[in-house]
């Protein structure tokens, strides 16, 4: 379960806006990213930037509400699975530990999360 607490934050939403560089660096974003070990640095050399200029981006699209996550998106017909199955449960709160553990011991299962 990961969730992204930005509210020690104290900048003003006010003062900041998104750039035109900003924008183009966001949609190359939602092209995907490279699977490698730094997938930001090859995002960063395309708009002759740092590694760091995309991650603040990135930062910024959040603190804006302008992105609200970012996740893999599979295609599971590449990956060699035939079918695609979601589940969603109403679990209470004292058993979503062992559920989820339960879930995610199978290892079809490629992801389980909490909303």
């Amino acid at each position: 379960i990961m969730e992204k607490n930005l509210s020690h934050k104290k900048l003003s939403l006010d003062s900041i806006n998104l750039t035109s560089l900003d924008c183009k660096v966001l949609s190359s974003l939602q092209n995907g990213i490279d699977i490698v070990s730094r997938p930001y640095e090859n995002i960063a050399k395309q708009f002759n930037i740092t590694e760091q200029d995309v991650i603040n981006v990135v930062k910024k699209a959040l603190l804006l509400g302008s992105i609200r996550k970012m996740g893999a998106s599979l295609n599971h017909f590449l990956l060699g699975y035939s079918y695609n199955v979601m589940l969603v449960l109403n679990v209470t709160d004292n058993n979503v530990q062992s559920i989820s553990d339960f879930i995610c011991s199978f290892e079809e299962v490629s992801h389980c999360y909490l909303r």
